[in-house]
């Protein structure tokens, strides 16, 4: 299956997020799940702000990059798909 980011004209395809041609880049990818959408990522070493946490900059990039833009570029929605929500739900674990 293709992420949306992979259907990204190549003039959006830079981004730090998500953009496909931005080797330094984030590099997410976001998929259907049912009606939703889902994005995974795994925060490598440089993303640490003390050891244990990223740093919430990191954070804010990826809810950034998830903020209704893949949807629109989105081949196949689910059945019933016309319009998208964006719902923030952030979730953070303390120690």
């Amino acid at each position: 299956m293709q992420a949306f980011q992979d259907y990204y004209p190549e003039v959006l395809a830079h981004c730090y997020g998500c953009g496909r041609n931005n080797e330094h880049g984030h590099q997410i990818k976001t998929f259907w799940d049912g009606d939703e959408t889902v994005t995974h990522f795994q925060p490598r070493p440089e993303h640490t702000a003390i050891p244990g946490f990223v740093y919430g900059g990191l954070l804010a990039s990826l809810i950034d990059n998830n903020r209704g833009q893949p949807p629109i570029f989105s081949p196949k929605p689910p059945p019933g798909i016309s319009a998208c929500r964006v719902e923030d739900r952030g979730f953070f674990l303390v120690a």
